[in-house]
């Protein structure tokens, strides 16, 4: 699969920062992302956690969306201005997600002060499979974001991306600016594999013994020790996270988005990113070392980098911490 990205997008000038008078007319109220405001891994309450599951909240209505000849799985929560998509990793099930208390609790709480919208991308959850000759995940995210936008009526979002979603984000940034309003890029990087001029990068050998890895985990309880380990020895969790994984992707699947991952190379566009930008990452965390977030916040102009404690890169069971506000825009 070809993993060039486009290098004649047009030039374009920066505007803006995460406090300006005159940050995007989509984010015209304070708006508080303290579910980013992580406490250390330590800290965590989940004994709120098990209150909301006592609570039996209704998880909100899938719908779909067509491209083309595909349809795409979507739910919107809450109210805005302004509107959140929430860009996770490469596979989930937007249905199965609410089963686990923890990860509704998060959602919650993103949708408390935004419209959090949420889809699936085509291959994985409810949405349709992959379309035979593929766009690169990066292309194809683009256009069914669009069309979900289009779908709820929303002319710009916000982006949260985390993990392998960071390089499809920074896309659709750099080549919808009008439709982007801001970015906030968690546990991420523009590039993966190491290069001459990237040393920072995963060694070759140790991606592919990656996918292998997952490719023989994949849909099975031993995943949550590699991924959640916060969590791993909670036996109801590791059952559901099992599960999440199998409903969300295809075995096949995982590894055509993951090995696009790997081959991706987004730092030609960061110049090209207009939107207020925040870049967050754990100082702790072994798969993509900080010194991948200080390369994006040293390349996308204007973006603002915070560093936070603990290993784990993943929102399950999260319980955000209203004491700090990370990014706002008046």
């Amino acid at each position: 699969m070809a993993s060039a990205w486009p290098h004649s997008l047009p030039a374009t000038s920066v505007t803006g920062n995460l406090t300006s008078a005159n940050s995007p007319a989509g984010l015209n109220h304070k708006l508080r992302l303290d579910l980013l405001s992580f406490p250390a891994e330590d800290a965590w309450d989940f004994r709120s956690i098990g209150a909301f599951r006592d609570e039996g909240v209704v998880q909100p209505e899938t719908r779909y969306a067509w491209l083309g000849g595909d349809r795409i799985a979507y739910q919107v929560v809450g109210e805005g201005p302004p509107d959140l998509v929430m860009a996770t990793a490469s596979f989930g099930d937007i249905d199965v997600a609410w089963e686990d208390p923890g990860l509704a609790l998060f959602l919650r709480t993103l949708a408390s002060f935004a419209r959090l919208i949420l889809l699936n991308r085509r291959g994985t959850g409810a949405s349709d499979p992959l379309p035979p000759n593929p766009l690169p995940p990066w292309e194809s995210y683009a256009e069914e974001l669009a069309v979900i936008m289009d779908e709820v009526g929303s002319q710009r979002t916000a982006l949260l991306a985390t993990v392998d979603a960071g390089p499809t984000a920074l896309f659709f940034a750099a080549t919808k600016p009008e439709r982007t309003s801001a970015l906030i890029l968690a546990h991420t990087t523009a590039k993966c594999v190491v290069a001459d001029d990237y040393p920072i990068g995963i060694p070759a050998g140790v991606a592919e013994a990656i996918l292998a890895q997952i490719d023989q985990l994949w849909g099975t309880e031993a995943m949550a020790a590699t991924h959640v380990p916060s969590r791993a020895d909670d036996a109801r969790f590791r059952r559901w996270f099992a599960k999440y994984q199998r409903t969300g992707a295809s075995p096949r699947a995982v590894q055509w988005f993951l090995r696009a991952f790997l081959e991706a190379d987004a730092r030609p566009i960061l110049p090209l990113i207009q939107a207020p930008t925040v870049v967050l990452h754990r100082r702790n965390v072994q798969l993509f070392p900080v010194e991948h977030a200080r390369y994006l916040t040293e390349h996308i102009p204007g973006a603002k980098f915070v560093e936070l404690p603990g290993p784990t890169c993943r929102s399950y069971g999260r319980r955000p911490n209203s004491s700090w506000t990370m990014w706002r825009s008046s």
